[in-house]
């Protein structure tokens, strides 16, 4: 069986369609020689090296953890700005390594689910448990 035979592809392949991206950002998951983010406009396959440093095994599109900057969103203001922001846009410093730490444990989860920063209720800014530099993303399946 390959990665695109299983239900953890299936379940991408739904999460990360054109339509749902009002609510979904970013699926992660573990896979047989890495990890993989995705996204309704891209992907990118990623692997821990023996020494600890991330190298990227293939890329597709505008994959969502492309920004890495470390100083966006600072400030209340910043973090208000996040609503209406694009897929991709909002950084995720350190994200490569936020997701092989989510995968990490005997008891991981066969995926994680990163909410749209578009998702945003009664203008409550910023959640926990994100890849995002300001948490304005948290995983609701896990």
């Amino acid at each position: 069986m390959t990665l695109a035979d299983t239900p953890i592809s299936r379940l991408e392949s739904l999460l990360t369609d054109s339509s749902m991206t009002r609510y979904v950002d970013t699926v992660v998951m573990q896979t047989g020689d890495g990890f993989r983010a995705a996204s309704a406009t891209g992907a990118v396959d990623f692997c821990e090296a023996p020494d600890g440093s991330i190298e990227i095994l293939a890329e597709s599109g505008d994959h969502p953890l492309r920004n890495q900057a470390l100083d966006q969103g600072i400030g209340t203001e910043a973090e208000v700005a996040v609503e209406g922001v694009s897929l991709g846009e909002l950084a995720t410093p350190l994200a490569y390594e936020s997701v092989v730490q989510y995968f990490d444990a005997e008891h991981a989860p066969d995926a994680a689910v990163m909410w749209s920063p578009q998702q945003m209720f009664h203008d409550c800014v910023g959640n926990h448990g994100s890849l995002g530099g300001i948490q304005a993303r948290a995983p609701f399946i896990a």
